[in-house]
């Protein structure tokens, strides 16, 4: 078996990754419901919420939908922590989340790759949630300065998919797809 059924009830091949099998709908859903850091932080807080945040600290506008849609393949491949995935021999995972990541590109009409700028806000949101989240690291965590003035607040996963639709639209100004 090669595919998942999503929360819409489609079939999503992973031998046959095709654009209709896309849907925003899963996206928000699965990642209002993956939390991050692995489930280890002090409370659920989700990919989703994460988002939505990281669309928050830009003023340009396709720079806020790139980092609204950053993690989008999770939502089909899983949010593996980056740890893991740096593991030298996960590049047959890197490879399908590369693909996947441009063809979600290609059907949200974004760039690909997503500028630079997208990683290095979503890399001092890290810092934020890290300082926010857990309590005093056993070691030092390897990420630059948090946003001093953002407050992470925790959503419950329906609240957290239900800010993802309103910003996707508010920012994509598209149909839900």
């Amino acid at each position: 078996m090669t595919w998942i059924q999503t929360f819409s009830g489609i079939a999503f091949d992973y031998n046959s990754i095709t654009l209709d099998s896309i849907q925003l709908i899963d996206i928000a859903h699965a990642l209002s419901n993956f939390c991050r850091f692995n489930g280890h932080c002090r409370s659920h807080y989700s990919v989703a919420q994460h988002s939505v945040i990281c669309s928050y600290q830009s003023h340009e506008r396709l720079i806020q939908q790139c980092c609204l849609m950053h993690d989008a393949a999770e939502a089909y491949l899983g949010d593996m922590v980056r740890p893991l995935k740096n593991l030298p021999d996960l590049k047959p995972y890197w490879d399908r989340e590369r693909d996947l990541e441009r063809l979600i590109a290609r059907k949200f009409g974004l760039p690909f790759p997503m500028p630079e700028i997208v990683r290095e806000i979503d890399m001092r949101v890290l810092a934020t949630e890290a300082q926010q989240l857990f309590g005093k690291p056993p070691m030092p965590w390897s990420v630059p300065d948090a946003y001093p003035n953002l407050v992470i607040k925790p959503q419950p996963p329906g609240l957290a998919e239900a800010s993802f639709l309103e910003r996707f639209h508010e920012l994509l100004n598209q149909e839900a797809a």
